[in-house]
């Protein structure tokens, strides 16, 4: 069963997949078309799942479920998987290339680099450890606070 993501409680289990260039309006649809019928009937163990998505900065695809009335199973989350894989197909597009680092310009717009050349981009900036980026291993609904924060309050200050 789908719900809206926003009626989703807290403890909701996470999965943010970041894609590899914007999302377009048709790509946004394409990925409605495919996703919401998944959701509709994801189960775990034929138990059906409370589930919600959605899509942020038209780069990021977020999927959540209420893991305390259904948890999902190694095989549900196996299939949701198959799903993403066979969306990025159909679009030409990749939501699993983690070496990627999405974060925020100074004009408010996400970006994306590859790895080394974001480290490379960190040391050239004036307050690197000030840049927003998207820390995308939290894993519930309740860690959205620290999704999208300063470098130096997520995995990324490492490179600091």
């Amino acid at each position: 069963m789908r719900i809206d993501f926003e009626k989703m409680p807290d403890n909701a289990r996470l999965w943010i997949y970041q894609a590899d260039r914007d999302l377009s309006e048709l790509d946004s649809n394409k990925i409605k078309e495919k996703l919401e019928p998944f959701l509709e009937s994801w189960a775990a163990h034929g138990q059906e799942l409370i589930t919600a998505y959605t899509l942020k900065y038209n780069r990021f695809l977020m999927i959540a479920v209420d893991q305390e009335s259904i948890p999902p199973s190694g095989c549900s989350i196996d299939a949701s998987v198959r799903v993403i894989q066979d969306v990025q197909n159909q679009l030409n597009l990749d939501f699993f290339n983690r070496m990627d680092i999405c974060f925020k310009n100074e004009r408010g717009e996400v970006e994306s680099l590859k790895m080394n050349d974001f480290r490379k981009m960190l040391k050239e900036i004036n307050h690197p450890e000030k840049l927003l980026v998207f820390n995308n291993l939290i894993q519930s609904k309740s860690e959205l606070d620290a999704w999208e924060v300063e470098a130096q309050n997520s995995w990324h200050k490492q490179w600091l």
